[in-house]
């Protein structure tokens, strides 16, 4: 697939825009978030909207789009995501990545030193995306941020999030974007890490969660997720609001804790969140 990627802006192409967040989320979804008088107002008040196109042969497609809110962090200079959203049929095709890469690139034209998005700590492919390969880092966690939603990614779980932030000049980022290295924990041997879930095979084919053990300490902390959440979700979906039950105690206790959210660990098939108990500084100076 080749993807371009550019700033989106005029009537017509919003209503593209539109039709392409009904997609990504689904049957169930009551409206666009982002309809066209959200898109002006983001528009005219120096937010940023972003499109990706798939060119391929007979026509370009909006593959992709992504909405920030503009803003200011700590003081810093800042952005915050609405909306990233992939057409269904185009995802696992490096469309997010190339639109969060573009995002970075606006950002440094305007100066902004921090983007802001959350996550479902669930989905251990927005872990992936947002730490392992931009070098982002999540510092907190939140329980039911959006309400219930009956959307595709949402229904029937409470939407519990985890909120990342993006340093887009710090040497963490410059590190995994710039210079194609791979984030820090990469190089940290399994036997450094200590596993708070107890977790067996299941009768979906997927990880069932038995206990959580909250008397392990260590400088490294992984929690396992499940490994496809939405495959979870369709096959036992109790199984997967229990999940969502369990682990938001824990999240919750390590982030008050002092560790932050570093990278996601993904081995034989299975997915773990990794915290190390360091101050923010320290992991973005790496």
């Amino acid at each position: 697939m080749n993807i371009e990627v550019e700033r989106l802006a005029g009537l017509e192409v919003w209503r593209t825009c539109e039709r392409l967040e009904l997609d990504v989320r689904g049957e169930h979804a009551a409206r666009p978030t982002c309809d066209v008088p959200t898109l002006r107002v983001v528009h005219d008040s120096g937010g940023l909207i972003l499109g990706a196109w798939d060119m391929s042969p007979p026509a370009r497609v909006l593959a992709g789009m992504l909405v920030d809110l503009a803003g200011t962090h700590e003081g810093f200079s800042g952005l915050f995501t609405l909306f990233l959203g992939v057409s269904p049929q185009r995802r696992d095709a490096g469309v997010a990545s190339a639109l969060r890469r573009a995002e970075r690139a606006a950002a440094g034209e305007r100066g902004v030193e921090v983007i802001r998005w959350w996550i479902d700590p669930l989905r251990g492919d927005e872990t992936h995306l947002a730490l392992n390969k931009l070098g982002a880092v999540g510092s907190r966690y939140e329980r039911s941020v959006f309400g219930e939603l009956h959307d595709r990614q949402n229904a029937g779980l409470a939407t519990d999030r985890v909120g990342v932030e993006w340093w887009v000049r710090a040497p963490r980022t410059t590190a995994v974007v710039d210079e194609g290295r791979q984030a820090a924990h990469y190089r940290l041997g399994l036997h450094e890490m200590a596993v708070l879930t107890k977790t067996t095979a299941g009768s979906s084919g997927q990880r069932v969660l038995l206990d959580i053990d909250r008397s392990a300490t260590g400088p490294h902390l992984l929690v396992e997720v499940p490994a496809h959440l939405d495959a979870l979700r369709e096959a036992a979906p109790d199984e997967a609001r229990r999940w969502r039950l369990a682990t938001r105690d824990v999240f919750e206790r390590l982030f008050a804790e002092g560790y932050l959210l570093v990278g996601l660990v993904h081995e034989a098939g299975r997915s773990f969140q990794l915290f190390e108990a360091a101050d923010l500084g320290t992991v973005l100076g790496r």
